[in-house]
């Protein structure tokens, strides 16, 4: 599932033919299976860039009414990243996260 936060995910699979089952794997830039977290929230359409509050410096389209961010998306679950200072896209608490359920395999 996507969290209502996430700005960009992408999805590979891979079928199994002798299985007749396929392999679904979606990486995401937000994570939403933090403990106490929110998968989406409900609202109302914004009107307004100031209705938009999400991320800072949000736009409300005016014909979707939908808000819009196009600033560098923050880090996963707004951790800082020491591991891996290179890679703008992945914080040390998203890290783990994904180890951890990597290795529950």
């Amino acid at each position: 599932m996507v969290n209502g936060k996430t700005l960009r995910f992408g999805c590979g699979y891979k079928p199994d033919c002798d299985q007749n089952f396929v392999h679904i794997s979606c990486i995401y830039n937000l994570i939403g299976g933090y403990p106490h977290s929110t998968l989406y929230e409900t609202g109302k359409m914004c009107k307004k860039d100031t209705d938009c509050t999400t991320y800072p410096n949000s736009k409300c389209d005016k014909t979707s009414n939908l808000c819009v961010f196009k600033g560098t998306p923050p880090p996963p679950g707004g951790s800082p990243n020491t591991k891996c200072p290179n890679n703008k896209g992945m914080g040390d608490a998203a890290r783990k996260a994904i180890l951890n359920a990597h290795s529950k395999r």
